[in-house]
């Protein structure tokens, strides 16, 4: 079922905790709700949905920081690694300041490597991890995921980076 609305799952019960209000700017449940897959994969990913947001996904909700990321339609496939024309954006509340931040990619100031950071607790290699420990988002990056068609890049400050070499664990601290 296509719905706006993060549930916690408690025995044998879904609970609503969260519901995500895209306003006008996102597609509403009513207009696909219980259809069958094809038909939902047919009214999201058409052209006549161009710019509205969809499918959202709950990534962390702790007493610091509330983030979710989401789709948005842009009418044409650009992803290569999607058959949607969809691009990701994502949504940060920070807690304690009321700050909130809408981007479409969290670009990594520290070092080149990766240029854009996810924050999720997946990534395009499928590895999974909680992405809150202690005070840091935590982001693991597999170098044969990242690097693509390289074999080896030297990136300065971390030296090379091998398309073998084992996952790299990123913490990252918010400014609050």
């Amino acid at each position: 079922m296509f719905d706006n609305t993060f549930y916690e799952i408690d025995k044998l019960e879904s609970i609503p905790i969260l519901k995500v209000d895209f306003k006008n700017k996102g597609i509403k449940n009513d207009d696909i709700g219980l259809s069958s897959t094809e038909k939902q994969i047919r009214f999201i990913t058409s052209s006549a949905n161009k710019g509205l947001a969809m499918l959202p996904f709950l990534t962390l909700n702790n007493k610091d920081i509330l983030s979710f990321s989401y789709c948005v339609n842009v009418a044409e496939n650009a992803n290569s690694e999607y058959s949607f024309p969809i691009v990701f954006k994502h949504f940060l509340l920070l807690k304690h300041s009321g700050k909130t931040f809408n981007a479409n990619k969290i670009i990594n100031d520290v070092t080149e490597f990766p240029k854009d950071i996810w924050i999720r607790n997946f990534n395009k290699s499928d590895i999974v991890c909680e992405p809150w420990h202690k005070d840091y988002l935590v982001r693991v990056i597999s170098p044969s995921a990242e690097l693509g068609e390289e074999d080896e890049i030297e990136i300065e400050g971390l030296g090379k980076i091998n398309v073998n070499d084992n996952p790299i664990i990123m913490l990252l601290k918010l400014k609050k």
